[in-house]
């Protein structure tokens, strides 16, 4: 039977998109939670803030390796079923359900199907101040609900007001391979002003509703596509990342 220690790799592989998202405290003001790279990026605040530093100058470096070391500790703390109430970045549901349904077969025998959790993955405030304390750090919670009503007050209710999400898609002169499924999953989240799709959110919606131009999807890796003269080629997330990167383009709000 698998378990999702099995996907300690592709949780590495997709902090990248968590980690360039950082600021972007969407589920925060909407939902109350981070995402657990926003977590471990408060982790090395909160450490640096007890030993009295007072400036990031002379000190980035320390925070980067710093920041480092938390992420491979949430790493190592969802591979041990430590953050078993983490929640499932579009769902919500806990992990905790997702290991009920792995271990009762829901997912097949392989259970290539699963999702499989990674940075982006989301902790309630509540929790997050829990695994905090885990780690020897006392974090009072009243400094995250103001950083939630922050995050409300001066962002995102401007951008749901301006429904501007901040960036535009590019139509490609023609479609090939699966980049017209991409284009869709693209054009659907600016028009509902939402941020940039990150390429697991993608494959979270290829895997809700899986386009006829994907082979086979491939579990934090990617997915096999067929080309035009019908064989199969694979993705990878790179690609995947560049292709994103190709059609869409920055905008000033």
């Amino acid at each position: 039977m698998p378990n999702f220690s099995d996907g300690l790799e592709a949780t590495a592989n997709a902090s990248m998109d968590a980690i360039d998202r950082l600021s972007d405290f969407s589920s925060l003001a909407h939902h109350g939670c981070l995402t657990l790279a926003q977590c471990a990026a408060l982790l090395v605040l909160a450490k640096f803030t007890q030993e009295g530093t007072t400036t990031i100058t002379g000190e980035l470096t320390q925070a980067q390796k710093a920041y480092v070391d938390y992420l491979r500790i949430a790493g190592l703390d969802l591979a041990a079923g430590k953050l078993d109430t983490i929640r499932h970045p579009h769902t919500f549901l806990p992990l905790s359900q997702y290991k009920r349904l792995l271990s009762a077969g829901m997912y097949g025998a392989d259970g290539l199907d699963a999702p499989v959790p990674d940075m982006n993955w989301l902790l309630d405030l509540d929790d997050c101040v829990r695994w905090y304390a885990t780690h020897g750090i006392q974090l009072n919670r009243e400094s995250l609900e103001n950083l939630a009503d922050l995050a409300r007050k001066e962002k995102f209710t401007k951008a749901l007001e301006t429904h501007s999400p901040g960036w535009t898609v590019i139509r490609p002169k023609r479609f090939q391979g699966y980049s017209e499924p991409l284009f869709n999953v693209l054009q659907d989240a600016h028009n509902m002003g939402q941020p940039l799709p990150t390429v697991h959110e993608v494959l979270g919606a290829f895997r809700i509703n899986q386009p006829a131009q994907i082979a086979k999807l491939l579990p934090g890796q990617g997915f096999d596509y067929y080309t035009a003269d019908g064989n199969t080629k694979s993705a990878d997330l790179k690609a995947i990342r560049e292709v994103i990167r190709k059609m869409t383009t920055p905008r000033p709000l």
